[in-house]
């Protein structure tokens, strides 16, 4: 695993992480010398008795915080700027949001257009010194994808997680053990996830399954699935008239027995494909956020992921 971490980690460092920031990157350039430079970056970028604080890590989506915090541990304080409830595609920061990110030890994004806001509100703060990692940029020149729904893909999330805990050790090299013990703990979780996946839908009798929006294609890609969207990459990216007419045959034509939509959406065109064509409608979820009721009963990604393959394997007519 160490060197596919090191691999996707220099590729963020060299194009994800905000220019100038040069103070990261002198860091981050010891890291690739930690034989004998690692103390010295310690000493120069954390300054006296940062290794003994807990590092504020500002992230923008659910799957994010939740990755920052196995990695992270007792050692940081995550706070994710989309909340419980929150569409994550409307969001748009707060003063107070603004305020946060510029405390920061780190800030964590996906980037690829998910958060338009992002390149505003960085220009805005203004600070060459701000640590700030785009994690979808290496992946998605690795892919060559335009969607940025990474985390849906176990074995991309798993990436994730290896990528932050490589940044968290560049913001606090005297705990880069304990990150990088977290990190293989939470990829240990997510290989036991990629192969609950791979035997769950294996001999279904259907490989198509239909979604209110765009979010599916890695894991589709991964599985061997095929995808059917109403909507683009974002929910409000939705077809036209003649575009729906002709999307509600191809559905049809398909043979699923079932609609996908997603927790937080609004009765919408989903449901009136589903009654259009006389089949039902299951969740499947983006966990691009969490309800405010998987939040107050600690559900987690892993949850999650695990009730999206049960809809699967539902919709998939799996044995």
């Amino acid at each position: 695993m160490e060197g596919n971490i090191h691999q996707v980690f220099w590729t963020i460092l060299r194009h994800g992480i905000n220019r100038p920031r040069l103070a990261l990157r002198a860091v981050l350039a010891c890291l690739a010398l930690a034989a004998f430079s690692a103390a010295a970056c310690a000493s120069e970028e954390e300054g006296a008795g940062r290794n003994d604080d807990k590092l504020l890590v500002v992230t923008t989506l659910y799957p994010l915080e939740y990755f920052a915090k196995r990695v992270g541990g007792d050692l940081v304080d995550v706070v994710n700027l989309v909340g419980p409830g929150v569409e994550a595609h409307d969001f748009e920061p707060s003063t107070g949001d603004m305020r946060l990110m510029s405390k920061a030890d780190l800030v964590i994004y996906n980037g690829l257009g998910f958060e338009p806001w992002m390149d505003r509100a960085i220009s805005s703060l203004n600070d060459p010194d701000l640590a700030v990692v785009e994690l979808g940029l290496a992946l998605a020149e690795r892919s060559e994808a335009s969607d940025p729904h990474f985390w849906l893909d176990p074995l991309l999330a798993r990436e994730q997680v290896s990528a932050i805990g490589e940044a968290l050790s560049a913001a606090a090299p005297s705990h880069a053990t304990e990150f990088r013990r977290n990190a293989e703990a939470a990829v240990a979780d997510l290989d036991v996830l990629h192969d609950e996946f791979m035997v769950g839908l294996n001999g279904c009798e259907l490989s198509t399954f239909v979604t209110s929006h765009a979010a599916f294609g890695h894991l589709a890609a991964r599985y061997s699935l095929d995808q059917v969207s109403v909507s683009g990459l974002t929910p409000e990216a939705e077809p036209s008239p003649a575009k729906l007419a002709q999307l509600t045959r191809d559905i049809r034509s398909t043979g699923v027995k079932y609609v996908m939509t997603e927790t937080m959406s609004t009765r919408g065109l989903p449901e009136t494909i589903a009654a259009e064509i006389e089949v039902e409608v299951l969740t499947l979820h983006p966990l691009e956020s969490l309800t405010p009721n998987q939040s107050s009963e600690g559900e987690t990604y892993l949850d999650i992921m695990r009730e999206n393959l049960t809809s699967l394997r539902t919709a998939l007519e799996c044995p």
